[in-house]
């Protein structure tokens, strides 16, 4: 697809069709780098046909994959989607072309535009197989030099097998127009096909004809594509660490059944993610369970498909909350492997019913200050307490989310199933941000800002509900 030619207007002489790179590169070059991009796009069928059938998202993906990758293509192709993203292409063909090139319409060749000129000069003619005419407006003049000098026309052609009468060429005078008078656009009546433009000046018309059966190339191409973002998408596949820091303190043993669920219930969710968004996630699960005899780590970053169900035999609750201790040392061994992933996100819960009451290591502060590191390298955390002020205590710990549960069985599962629904939702969001030249795009220490925000979304969005 690199070598694939495009066709971009130019001041070159003989010089009009490029490789796909090259023209990407020439359209960084211009000032106003997304119109040459739109351009780019719309007016040549190779492209054209993959944004009308994929998408502007996939298509700047696409391109930006082909291209040098600088900032300036990042931000020209971030403003063609949102340009492009809702816009609804027409099903017929354009294409820029060479004025001097030869091109067929109706089944007849011309030898470039000065040749479909001279069918205009007699309608009728014994050896004529096709027929045109054309619109005509001036160039604007600006002063009086203008007027003496300016006579340049912007030029609209139809071609037709048959004479064409006075009410067609009204109907071409009526057509909506673009800039310069330019009547090829997104809103022709089929049967008005074929329409050329020239702007009057330069070496490029447009040609605005009938869709020609080209579902298969259509497809090669789509394949062409896809193949070489593929390798590129796959390098780039978020590591998605899970992570649960749940008290098994002796009070927890009220709503030690409704944990359990819960928990298992954000495990079938996270599995559901890994499967769902597979193509830009990889998902682990990390559960530590804490009280002041032990802070046991019952899976430490296993892939979601290896994890299993917890049991009661796993979760025994007793003794104290050492709650700064079991999140001081769950953050920091997480911290070093969670940063060797590079493209990495960390969605941390931390579940309790009880206030800090016996850590000996960590203190809210060192807490507090750890939280606050995590947050700009791609974490994200919620606090689920019950029997306290849950916003007040994640708070004190510089954490953003925070929910509050009933002390029971009730309450835990309710709590625990929005925190699996809040993170599917983040997953989804992370999948279409992904999807996006948005991504590929950012620096990452940018993505990783970036992935903390979606999940603070994901929350909000949920706490509405």
């Amino acid at each position: 697809m690199k070598e694939q030619k495009i066709t971009l207007p130019t001041m070159e002489e003989g010089r009009c069709e490029f490789t796909l790179t090259e023209a990407l590169r020439r359209c960084e070059k211009e000032l106003f780098a997304e119109s040459y991009i739109k351009n780019m796009v719309v007016q040549n069928v190779v492209l054209r046909d993959g944004l009308r059938k994929f998408g502007a998202v996939y298509t700047a993906r696409f391109l930006w994959e082909m291209s040098d990758k600088t900032d300036k293509m990042g931000k020209a192709l971030e403003r063609f989607v949102e340009k492009w993203g809702d816009a609804k292409l027409a099903d017929y063909d354009i294409q820029l072309r060479s004025i001097h090139d030869d091109f067929t319409l109706l089944g007849h060749t011309f030898h470039g535009l000065e040749d479909m000129k001279s069918y205009m000069r007699h309608q009728e003619g014994a050896n004529k197989d096709v027929f045109v005419t054309c619109t005509l407006d001036s160039y604007p003049c600006f002063d009086s030099s203008d007027y003496l000098c300016e006579n340049r026309f912007f030029q609209n052609y139809i071609v037709r097998k048959h004479p064409i009468g006075e009410e067609e060429t009204k109907r071409l005078e009526k057509l909506p127009s673009w800039d310069n008078y330019n009547k090829v656009t997104e809103v022709i009546p089929d049967d008005m096909l074929p329409v050329v433009y020239y702007a009057g000046d330069g070496n490029f018309m447009l040609v605005a004809t009938e869709k020609e059966n080209t579902d298969s190339q259509t497809t090669k191409n789509r394949t062409t594509m896809t193949n070489a973002t593929k390798e590129k998408n796959s390098e780039t596949k978020t590591k998605v660490f899970n992570v649960i820091i749940l008290d098994k303190s002796g009070s927890m043993s009220c709503i030690r059944k409704a944990a359990i669920e819960g928990f298992n219930e954000t495990l079938a969710g996270i599995k559901k993610a890994q499967e769902k968004y597979a193509e830009t996630q990889e998902h682990f699960v990390s559960l530590v369970a804490f009280c002041s005899c032990e802070t046991r780590q019952i899976f430490d970053r296993v892939p979601a498909a290896e994890a299993r169900p917890l049991t009661e035999e796993d979760y025994e609750p007793c003794c104290c909350t050492p709650l700064y201790d079991a999140m001081g040392f769950t953050l920091t061994s997480m911290r070093k492997h969670v940063k060797e992933a590079g493209d990495a996100m960390a969605v941390v819960t931390i579940i309790t019913d009880g206030l800090e009451n016996a850590s000996h290591e960590y203190t809210g502060k060192a807490v507090k200050k750890l939280v606050e590191e995590l947050k700009g390298e791609g974490w994200t955390f919620t606090y689920m307490g019950a029997n306290q002020d849950s916003v007040e205590v994640a708070f004190t710990l510089s954490i953003r989310n925070a929910r509050n549960f009933d002390y029971s069985d009730e309450g835990t599962r309710c709590c625990m199933a929005k925190d699996s629904s809040t993170r599917m939702a983040t997953f989804d969001r992370l999948h279409v941000f992904k999807k996006s030249c948005s991504s590929s795009k950012m620096d990452l220490g940018d993505r990783l800002c970036k992935y903390s925000e979606l999940a603070n979304e994901a929350f909000d969005e949920e706490e509405k509900k």
